[in-house]
């Protein structure tokens, strides 16, 4: 399994309504971002899974977009394992160098000529790398800014990230098939009678 790269603005759930004040396309980022990691864990998890539950767990504010706490929630339900709120830069990147994803929330501003949102925006994040003295992450954005790709936190990023969730994302084991059945090889392998009867022998026996 591979993280999906979904958008909050595909038609097969764009139009949806999410909080009951907007749709999917409009405050959709939250559950669009946990399902791109979700994703690698079963390779089925898509946006509209993660907002059902988001909306029957209360987690789908209306007039806001999604509660903070229904994103580690979430990773959890879709399976995503050690879950947990980072607040050091340093600890997160750390994370993610040992495997684990993360959701970003970004606030409102720009940097470096990047502006994430101008009210509040959650992102996939799924990778980090060490560029001259720079720290660079990979970010799968489900908004229509559509910033997915490689990003310099110092120059791009900082000041802007006001939480952040991580968590592992192990894809499910396919059960392993059951064995088939040895053939059976249409040898005998047992021992060969001595034989009694000759020529000119009569009777049942």
């Amino acid at each position: 399994m591979t993280y999906a790269n979904y958008k909050q603005y595909d038609s097969r759930w764009s139009k949806r309504n999410y909080n009951g004040s907007s749709t999917m396309a409009t405050a959709g980022c939250g559950p669009t971002s946990v399902a791109n990691l979700a994703f690698h864990v079963d390779g089925k998890t898509n946006p509209w899974d993660v907002a059902k539950y988001m909306q029957a767990h209360g987690y789908a504010i209306r007039n806001k977009g999604t509660a903070w706490e229904g994103i580690p929630a979430a990773m959890k339900a879709f399976g995503l394992t050690d879950v947990k709120n980072v607040e050091k830069m340093a600890d997160i990147f750390s994370y993610l160098d040992k495997g684990y994803c993360a959701v970003f929330l970004m606030e409102a501003g720009s940097r470096g000529g990047v502006t994430w949102t101008t009210a509040g925006h959650f992102i996939a994040v799924t990778g980090h790398k060490v560029n001259k003295g720079m720290d660079w992450v990979y970010t799968r954005d489900p908004g229509g800014r559509n910033h997915t790709g490689w990003y310099c936190y110092q120059t791009q990023m900082r000041g802007l990230i006001p939480q952040v969730w991580v968590g592992r994302a192990t894809p499910k084991s396919a059960p392993k098939p059951t064995p088939p059945a040895k053939k059976p090889t249409g040898k005998y392998t047992g021992t060969i009678p001595t034989p009694t009867i000759k020529k000119g022998s009569t009777g049942d026996n």
